[in-house]
């Protein structure tokens, strides 16, 4: 996982005066009392450090703590068996000072945040949520830095977030609001359960998705630099909104299953732009996939068919005079309907262990048997 610090982390909130002394931290009880244990609106000390063992704790008024040295940022670190956030939760830097505001929480079983959580840091700083059980983040929220969410069970975002971002949830990733990775990176894992994404995802640096079982994209993916990385080991991929990469991005997906794109890819300006290997591969005819001229596309059917009825561009430009390449290959067959173009001077060849079937196909240049390159090591 990539992080890059120099992030801004405010994960949100307008919080009332508290006039009241701080709390000190040191004693768990000092907050709140009973199971579940109910946090009303209070000022805790920083940094405040909190174990409160086997106890349920719900966040009900507004927590509020203010960092106390110019060279750290203020800490709060709750652990619990689980922690419900109805409320707010603001940790304030020292103004005219860039030190960081960090926010973890630590739960045995669930975390849920329905009210609003404020780092308050001007540069880093860090929102981080690990639980064994499930995470959902419901409640509105702000400009963000790292953002570090591990779930045992499932994880649920319903709320915009920004910052560079580890999202995990061992059990399964819905995701049903934009993402904006700012500089940095988005990392989405799911080592046992699905991931669908039904909102857009930003990745300054890259995005990177890896599944056991299978991968959705229902919102846009916009990347640079690195691209986007959709791994499924032992299920499918499929993207129904358009993926816009730039500079150097390139859109890999590899799944153990079918691939399917309904949908536009735009690469980036260089390097190698489509890579798609699966055990069968449909392009929709919604779908239209774009290299950078004179960039290369590879469509790999390991275990079946390959299905090419969109259209598929790697033509020339001012940079590149030339076409690129547009490569199909198949255990099974290929159908080629679509409208395939790589001119001046590209190459476009498939091959297949079954039948290639290219009648409702356009092609420019003309089909050839094989081209000067191949698709070694990518995707």
């Amino acid at each position: 996982m990539r992080i890059f610090a120099g992030i801004t982390l405010a994960v949100v909130l307008a919080l009332p005066t508290v006039a009241r002394a701080a709390v000190d931290c040191s004693d768990a009880n000092n907050l709140c009392t009973g199971d579940p244990c109910v946090i009303q609106t209070v000022a805790v000390t920083d940094p405040c450090i909190v174990d409160f063992g086997s106890r349920a704790v719900v966040i009900a008024g507004a927590l509020h703590e203010n960092a106390t040295q110019p060279g750290s940022g203020p800490q709060l670190v709750f652990s619990a068996q689980s922690i419900d956030v109805q409320g707010s939760v603001v940790v304030s830097k020292i103004p005219l000072f860039n030190n960081n505001g960090n926010v973890v929480f630590n739960a045995i079983d669930h975390i849920t945040v329905a009210g609003r959580v404020s780092g308050g840091a001007q540069r880093g700083g860090l929102f981080k949520m690990v639980a064994g059980g499930d995470i959902s983040l419901q409640g509105r929220q702000s400009r963000s830095a790292v953002l570090i969410f591990r779930a045992g069970g499932t994880l649920s975002i319903e709320t915009r977030m920004w910052g560079g971002a580890e999202l995990s949830g061992d059990q399964g990733v819905l995701i049903t609001a934009p993402i904006n990775g700012l500089d940095t990176v988005v990392d989405i894992a799911s080592s046992a359960g699905d991931i669908r994404v039904d909102g857009n995802i930003t990745a300054a640096r890259a995005l990177d998705v890896t599944a056991h079982g299978d991968i959705v994209f229902n919102g846009k993916i916009r990347s640079a630099d690195f691209g986007a990385n959709l791994t499924s080991d032992a299920g499918n991929v499929t993207l129904n909104a358009p993926v816009l990469l730039r500079e150097r991005g390139a859109l890999k997906v590899l799944a153990a299953g079918t691939a399917t794109l309904n949908s536009s890819v735009s690469a980036g300006t260089c390097c190698p732009g489509v890579g798609v290997d699966a055990a069968s591969i449909v392009v929709t005819r919604s779908a239209a996939l774009r290299s950078n001229p004179g960039g290369l596309q590879c469509l790999k059917a390991t275990a079946g068919d390959l299905r090419l009825d969109g259209r598929f561009y790697s033509l020339g430009g001012s940079l590149h005079p030339s076409g690129g390449t547009i490569l199909g290959s198949a255990t099974g067959n290929v159908i080629a309907d679509g409208v395939f173009r790589a001119a001046p001077g590209g190459c476009i060849s498939f091959s297949a262990g079954g039948n290639v079937n290219t009648g409702g196909g356009s092609f420019d240049p003309a089909l050839s048997p094989s081209c000067s390159i191949d698709c070694t090591g990518f995707p």
